[in-house]
């Protein structure tokens, strides 16, 4: 995840399933202990990727996530 402001990077951090505190087989596994799910489901783990406190968004900020083969994400931040 890239965030760049004014044409600049500000923040950047990278993560990786291999980061996760429980495996992929686990998470798997508490998904389907409450409910069935005929047609499929998406696991969806958060992010691993926390900037330290003093860090905030401001608005024009340009977010970026690359997800490699997947593509990418971007997005710009505006006060609402």
């Amino acid at each position: 995840m890239t965030v760049r402001r004014g044409g600049l990077d500000v923040f950047h951090g990278t993560t990786s399933t291999a980061e996760l505190r429980r495996s992929l087989d686990e998470l798997v596994s508490y998904l389907g202990r409450a409910m069935d799910f005929p047609d499929g489901a998406l696991l969806m783990t958060g992010t691993g990727i926390v900037p330290d406190a003093s860090f905030s968004l401001l608005p024009g900020d340009v977010v970026e996530i690359d997800g490699g083969p997947l593509g990418l994400l971007r997005n710009t931040t505006e006060r609402v």
